[in-house]
């Protein structure tokens, strides 16, 4: 996710770099060389706009006064230690004035270096000897010389060019103990090389770039330094300076060692552990889990077929042994089963000295029906019992009183329904992001909350990628320069820009709204121009400045976006990594120093204000939306162009909402008639209007969709919010489940066995009672699942499962009573004859269909019997065994996270934004380090904790955050982090310009009449101290109810966002301005923006009348437009003129461009310093004491030539102050602001809030350490809490644990399906393990396909996979059930008929019904190709596949036993040998059968001749069937049976036939030999 840095931080710095070198050539000011002599200087001469410049003199030194000595002990200890006398005496090559002049250049210099002494010890030291060593011609030769311009300095002359020769090692010495000094407002270094810049600086590129005349503006005269590497290379006479410098993590001369954060070399060494993650699982060089599960699928596999062809041989051998006795002595074995059978045992053998075991022994014994009595079975089992015929019992008495009733039932129904649906006026529909994805109990919600209540928001921002098309890279004096630097092209951006920016407006209230009305002005009131991002800046976006100016101007600035030249018109600097992009390599980060002049994108980036308030927001949503239409429109040839508002994406996303609802429409259009017609089925044209079931179909689907609305409308009353991913996903999920209960309903219908008695009341309870339990199974089971996933954290998934839950419960509830009573009316519709849809048409009487329907005649006939052939069941487990281990190899490489390009339709022109955007953007979000109310920053030892100054600790906040940018691949952060309290020590201590104070203990607003340091009064009366900081005054507290109170209300907000935004100050009169072409450039480009066109011609603004006030000094001068011919305004202040300046530029009148800048008023002089003293012991830090009182006005001051450290644009934001109740000022809440890099994908986005959040736990627990016994201990209590905070943290934090959320989600459901599953089929324990295994397998299935079909793992695949269990219930659940309930002999035919029952019913109930999802594969969405169309097809397809393949073959193997119970012991009177003869295991009832027919069959009971599938018997003796056990001990015999209907031999039988015992003629041939 990408955002904007927010640039004002960067404002601190304002004059920040170009005022350090200015300062550091202000020590040049003095130059003019001579001839001869020891000294080649003296006096002053003459003077230049950019400073004084020395008398020439060749002379030997003179003797310099007092004050004179004073001022250079202060200033160069080094020199007056060498060369002051033992009397005292200090002979010179400077005056007093020169010396003066020098020290004032190096205090300003110490400003930016006091962080480091020993940066500030050796880069003093060249210029203290040039301009007061007493031995100057051995280090200097003078060049050339110019008459004097003093006019009592005539005849003399002063030098303008000189050469200066050190030592090329101290050189580099210096450098590097000044290279790493950065400002701590923007974490840039101080040191710079002009057009080399900060990144490509050395010793040399430096002192080359002081000394240029022509590149450096500030220095007066040219100065061509010399490096030396020895004596050797010396020329005569010429001994290069070369004093010891001092390396900046050593402490020297008493001087304290710079801190990590100035000088690399005091850093810590960071090991390379550090928060390494685990190494990964090798095997054989390749994945280990991935090699583990291929080894795990062989084994197995292996296994597996080895003993499965081994217990099939030893089948077809026992086979033929139980024939060929069987054959010899029939009565025996017949009698040996029975004993066998009824657990009784004789010590006699039977067969000849065998053991009637031994004829059994090669059968599963588990296989065969398990007879007890009841007095026998468990607890659990006579509750399975009960279980099942108490609600078979319930649903077959509901099912007949909704057939008698059906009007009666619908009506109650619908009005309940009804009342339900109404509660969907008081829905509340949740939208907000934040409020969908965070918990508000979570850790990045809660610190959001306090982030949000301490600090303003972050800024909105509209973003402009603009690539040059048809431009070629270029060079310059040898300098490559990308594209983008065309100056053409450039022109031809400007220009657009400027359009956007001074005449693009929406109308809000009848008032026109330009971006000066919402723009970010962070140094307001001062200067109240727009904070614009754009290399274009560089020209203070002025087309005149740009024409004439040249390519080098912008490397100039890209080298120190700090000079004033290259200062933006807000005030501030135009920041190379924003407004560039493209010049970053593979792997490269800012802080590897990249180079800019390679940029091939340029990017605008315009800051706007924003607001907790959103009604704030009007106008800037207003504007925006202008912005997005005008781009949209807007086209160039020679760009290319990607852009982005903040409210682009939330459009996006209704426009997505709206372009895709035809397509999910089209979608739910195919399965309602698809449901509509494939209930119905006939096989005569004739009855084709009859059979039909469209109004039954098409009434289902109502229902499925009213349950929907009831459950929505349930909690709306409830109050429970909704979200799209509701609407979207919960009206598929209960479809699924609800067509297939009807399928199901329908068929179990059209199967029963009929007879005349039997009435239509009676055959409808009869299906209800026979399908309904596993209907109350599987929605029971689904329901739980959800109602437990409301367990989750994520408000969006938690709210879906009590939807999802809900809905299923209402929707099995209307089934039960809506469908079933609409059903009952249809059969009589069809009874009747009578055409559906049109049912008041009536035919005569027509032939009824064969109740076969064709889905059901092809599972009996070809699919279950060809799935339960032996090989065929070995190849199933085989290939379902390899397809799981693939899966779970899979599974945990699946990608966690989001991607934004997923959210936005594939028209839209945000992806091309966030294409741009991963290629070519430079700089990463901004991560703000929190420090929590509480701390006492009053306390020293607690400021060490904190700071990165001078005397701090080693593992302070500020110095760790500045290690972790140090390895931003590992940490994420790209630069050091933003130090206000380091900032404030300075602004503190300077005890000039600063802080200052009226004499009634207000703040004192500097003066911009300050005098310029390059004016220095010839006639100056040296003051002893004036070389010195001034002494602070002792004086009280100020009293903070007056310190802001002044005639302008000096307590403004931080980037004006107290804005009055009723737009009272928007002129109702400013008109558009009249359609104009732009003028006509080298390639005759003419193009017109919208409706309008900007005029650029100079325009003239009268001046304004002086305005005196009673209370006030301030004056009203007039100034000129901006415009093509004149240079625009560059928004600093002018201290040439009235410091009292209003400049009115801010609205546009009469076609003229008009901004708003007003100076700093005049105050009274009568201001001194505040009483802040330094410490004994560390003359850098201010006294703790006074930390607070002060802190106020450092945040409220801006900064400026005089006072750089001042606070306002830099930390206005970043201290929350409070006060106690006596009035005394306090800080609460505080952030440090660093950059993470440039994150392009989900993975790096909560890497980096992983990384973040590691970095503040390490602070954390650092600031509570505590001292005991000099060593440092954890206190035991964290009183000190640090944590990151950034705008995509809220978001992303979901994926730090969704592999957690996910197994425990996942497991929940499962576990709660088994449980249920268990008690609703009577504690059935195997028939519940089958179907949670089941569910397991199609979830982790589900898995390999979302690794394989890339989908990622987020939220809303986490919806889905919860939603996936829900299915495969349904997929499961009812095969399980019928082959639970089944009372066929072995667990083959039982397998099988379960899947005749079922398997048509889930087919085309679930399968086919739902495979209307595949139009969605055409969305415009990616979320809905991906989450919707991917994952919907898969679960319908992973579930089929598992429920029509897997589970029929699996149940086959392993599937529940069954038990035939009886109530009577068999008399062992009537039979005193103890053997069981099979008729004791007949009841009476069936005796009378077999007496009666005949030919009853102790192997099975025949078929019907109507139906395969019969349900229930008409007749008594059919009533139980499936009760007697089979003496056909092998499995598929069966088959053939079925298929010949042949019937067995009779019970009195003395032989079997050896047709039923051989499947095969092959076998049939054996078995006779």
């Amino acid at each position: 996710m990408d955002t904007d840095p927010p640039l004002s931080r960067y404002l601190g710095q304002r004059w920040g770099k170009s005022v350090m070198f200015f300062v550091v050539c202000m020590a040049l000011s003095s130059l003019s060389l001579v001839e001869c002599g020891q000294c080649i200087w003296y006096d002053h001469c003459g003077q230049s706009e950019r400073g004084h410049l020395n008398c020439a003199y060749n002379g030997s030194a003179k003797a310099i006064s007092k004050e004179g000595i004073e001022i250079l002990t202060h200033t160069c200890p080094e020199l007056v230690s060498e060369f002051m006398t033992e009397d005292g005496q200090l002979d010179t090559c400077c005056n007093d004035q020169q010396a003066l002049a020098m020290s004032r250049s190096l205090d300003m210099m110490k400003r930016f270096l006091v962080r480091c002494p020993a940066c500030m010890r050796n880069l003093r030291i060249p210029f203290c000897y040039m301009t007061c060593s007493p031995q100057q011609t051995d280090f200097l030769e003078p060049v050339k010389h110019e008459p004097a311009t003093h006019e009592h300095k005539k005849g003399h002359r002063m030098v303008t060019d000189m050469k200066f020769y050190l030592s090329k090692d101290f050189v580099d010495k210096v450098y590097a103990s000044c290279r790493d000094v950065v400002s701590p407002s923007t974490n840039d270094r101080v040191m710079f090389c002009g057009d080399w810049g900060a990144a490509r600086c050395t010793g040399e590129r430096l002192f080359n770039y002081l000394g240029h005349f022509e590149n450096n503006v500030y220095t007066p005269i040219n100065i061509q330094y010399q490096y030396l590497r020895g004596l050797e290379e010396s020329p005569e006479g010429i001994l290069p300076l070369n004093q010891t410098a001092q390396p900046c993590n050593l402490e020297l001369e008493g001087s304290i060692a710079c801190s990590c954060a100035d000088c690399h070399s005091s850093c810590p060494i960071i090991p390379d552990t550090w928060d390494m993650p685990g190494e990964p699982w090798i095997m054989f060089g390749y994945d280990g889990l991935a090699v583990a599960m291929a080894l795990t699928a062989v084994l197995f596999s292996v296994s597996f077929l080895v003993i499965f062809a081994y217990c099939h041989k030893r089948n077809k051998r026992y086979t033929a042994v139980m024939v060929e006795r069987s054959m010899r002595n029939p009565e025996e074995i017949r009698t040996a089963v029975g004993r066998r059978l009824a657990h009784l045992s004789d010590p006699q053998a039977q067969f000849a000295g065998e053991d009637e075991n031994s004829l059994l022994h090669g059968r599963p014994t588990a296989d065969m029906p398990e007879i007890v009595m009841h007095d026998e079975l468990s607890v659990f089992e006579r509750i399975t019992n009960w279980t099942q015929a108490t609600v078979d019992h319930l649903f077959t008495k509901w099912g007949t009183l909704c057939a008698h009733h059906p009007w009666k039932v619908m009506g109650i129904g619908l009005i309940v329904a009804a009342s339900l649906c109404v509660g969907i006026i008081f829905l509340q529909i949740t939208t907000d992001p934040v409020d969908l994805w965070a918990a508000p109990n979570s850790r990045a919600r809660i610190e959001k909350d306090y982030y949000d209540e301490n600090f303003e928001p972050f800024y909105r921002t509209a973003h402009i990628f603009i690539r040059p098309v048809g431009i070629e890279s270029f060079e310059v004096d040898g300098e490559t320069y990308g594209p983008v630097y065309n100056k053409t092209f450039l022109l031809e951006v400007l220009r657009l820009q400027n359009y956007i920016t001074n005449e693009l407006s929406s109308e809000v209230d009848e008032k026109n709204v330009f971006l000066s009305d919402i723009c970010n002005k962070p140094l307001a009131p001062e200067n109240n121009n727009c904070n614009i991002q754009s290399v274009l800046n560089f020209w203070q976006n002025d087309e005149a400045t740009f024409n004439k100016s040249d390519v080098q101007h912008a490397k100039s600035c890209i080298g120190n976006a700090y000079q004033q030249h290259c200062m933006g018109s807000y005030g501030g600097p135009v920041l190379p990594h924003v407004a560039l992009g493209g010049f970053l390599e593979s792997n490269q980060t800012l802080s590897d120093d990249p180079n800019y002049l390679k940029a091939n994108t340029l990017v605008i980036t315009l800051p706007i204000n924003n607001f907790f308030n959103k009604s704030l927001l009007k106008p800037a949503l207003a504007w925006e939306k202008v912005f997005n239409e005008f781009m949209l429109k807007y086209s160039h040839p020679m760009m290319d162009i990607a852009f982005r508002t903040e409210r682009s994406i939330e459009d996006e996303l209704v426009r997505m909402s709206k372009s895709d609802v035809p397509t999910v429409i089209i979608s739910y259009i195919i399965m309602f008639l698809y449901i509509a017609l494939a209930l119905g089925h006939t096989n005569q044209l004739k009855r084709l209007l009859i059979s039909t079931k469209v109004t039954l179909g098409l009434g289902g689907v109502l229902i499925v969709l009213v349950s929907v609305f009831a459950a929505v409308g349930f909690y709306g009353y409830v109050g429970v919010p909704c979200t799209m991913l509701i609407i979207e996903v919960i009206p598929f999920l209960v479809l699924a489940v609800g067509v297939d209960n009807i399928f199901i309903l329908v068929e179990a219908y059209a199967g029963l066995d009929r007879s005349e008695e039997d009435t239509r009341p009676q055959l409808i309870g009869r299906a209800v009672g026979a399908v309904g339990p596993s209907m109350l199974l599987s929605s029971i089971s689904q329901s739980c699942c959800f109602f437990l996933g409301a367990l989750s954290d994520m408000p969006a998934v938690r709210a879906f499962a009590m939807y999802a839950g809900m809905s299923l419960l209402i929707n099995f509830v209307l089934q039960m009573t809506l469908f079933v009573s609409l059903f009952s009316l249809d059969v009589t519709r069809e009874e009747d004859n009578r055409f559906d849809v049109c049912c008041c048409i009536r035919r005569s009487k027509v032939e009824k269909d064969s109740d076969t329907r064709f889905l059901h005649k092809v599972f009996e006939t070809t699919y279950a019997p060809f799935l339960m052939r032996p090989w065929v069941r070995a190849v199933v487990i085989v290939v379902f065994m390899f397809w799981l281990c693939a899966s779970v190899a899979m599974v945990p490489h699946i990608e966690i996270g989001l991607e934004e390009e997923l959210s936005m339709p594939d028209d839209s022109y945000v992806l091309k934004y966030f294409e741009y955007l991963e290629k070519f953007g430079c700089v990463g979000a901004p991560v703000y380090f929190v420090l929590a109310h509480g701390y006492n920053f009053s306390d020293y030892d607690m400021q060490n904790k904190i700071c990165s100054h001078l005397g701090c600790n080693k593992d302070a906040l500020l110095i760790q955050l500045k290690l972790a940018s140090q390895i931003p691949n590992r940490t994420f952060i790209a630069v050091p982090s933003s130090a206000w309290i380091d900032d404030y020590f300075e602004w503190s201590l300077e005890g000039k310009y600063c802080c200052r104070l009226h004499d009634n203990g207000s703040f004192c607003r500097r003066e911009l009449e300050v005098s310029d340091p390059h004016d220095t009064n010839d006639n100056i009366t040296v003051d002893p101290q004036s070389g010195v900081t001034e002494e602070p005054i002792s004086y009280g507290g100020p009293n903070f109810e007056e310190v802001y109170k002044d005639v302008y209300n000096y307590d403004y907000n931080y980037g004006d966002l107290d804005y009055d935004y009723n737009l009272d100050t928007v002129s109702e009169e400013k008109p558009l301005s009249k359609k104009k072409e732009f003028d006509e450039d080298t390639k005759d480009y003419s193009y017109t923006y919208g409706e309008t066109s900007v005029d650029y011609e100079a325009k003239n603004i009268d001046k304004l009348k002086k305005i005196n006030t009673a209370d006030s000094s301030k004056e009203t001068v007039t100034t000129k437009a901006p415009s093509r011919e004149a240079h625009l305004d560059d928004g600093w202040p002018d201290y040439n003129h009235n410091p009292v300046a209003t400049i009115t530029n801010a609205h546009h009148q009469n076609n003229k461009l008009v901004r708003t800048l007003r100076k700093r008023d005049i105050v009274s002089s009568a201001c001194h310093s505040c009483p802040i003293s330094p410490l004994p012991n560390n003359p850098f830090r201010p006294d703790p004491e006074v930390f607070y009182q002060y802190l106020p006005m450092f945040l409220k001051d801006n900064p400026d030539l005089y006072c750089p450290k001042a606070g306002h644009a830099a930390y206005g934001q970043s201290v929350k102050i409070r006060y106690d109740e006596s009035g005394n000022p306090m800080i609460g809440a505080s952030v440090f602001m660093t950059y993470h890099t440039v994150m392009r994908n989900s993975q790096q986005f909560y890497e980096a809030l992983r990384a973040a959040r590691a970095i503040a736990d390490n602070i954390t627990r650092t600031l509570n350490l505590v001292e005991k016994d000099g060593k440092l201990i954890p206190s035991g209590e964290m009183k000190y809490k640090v944590f990151p905070y950034s705008v995509f943290y809220v978001f992303y934090e979901q994926y730090l644990t969704i592999w957690e959320d996910t197994v425990r989600m996942l497991g929940i459901s499962v576990v709660a399906v088994f449980f249920i599953t268990l008690i609703m089929m009577g504690f059935d324990f195997s028939s519940s393990l089958i179907i949670m295994v089941m569910v397991v397998l199609i979830i982790t299935n589900m898995g390999g396909l979302m690794y394989l079909w890339d989908i990622s793992l987020n939220a809303i695949s986490l919806v889905n996979l919860i939603v996936a269990i829900g299915i495969s219930v349904e997929f499961c659940s009812h095969t399980t059930r019928a082959f639970a309930v089944s009372e066929a002999d072995t667990r083959i035919i039982r397998a099988k008929k379960a899947l005749v029952r079922m398997g048509p019913s889930v087919l085309s109930g679930i399968t086919l019904s739902d495979m209307g999802v595949v139009v969605l594969a055409f969305a415009n969405s990616k979320i809905f190709q991906v989450f919707y169309f991917r994952m919907y097809f898969g679960m319908v397809v992973i579930g089929a596949l598992h429920g029509l393949i897997l589970l029929p073959v699996l149940l086959s193997f392993v599937g529940p036993s069954r038990k035939v119970v009886h109530s009577n012991m068999p008399d062992r009177t009537a039979n005193p040998s103890g053997s069981v003869q099979l008729e004791d295991m007949i009841d009476d009832q069936e005796k009378q059968c077999l007496t009666t027919t005949h030919t009853a069959s102790v192997n099975n009971v025949p078929r019907n001749s109507t139906s395969s599938n019969n349900i229930n018997s008409g007749t008594a003796c059919n009533s139980k069937k499936g009760s007697r056990m089979s003496l056909n001990h092998n499995f598929d015999d069966m088959e053939d049976m079925n298929k010949k209907k042949t019937l067995t031999p009779s019970r009195h039988s003395n032989a079997l036939s050896r047709h039923s015992l051989a499947k095969t003629d092959e076998e049939l041939e054996q078995l006779n030999q």
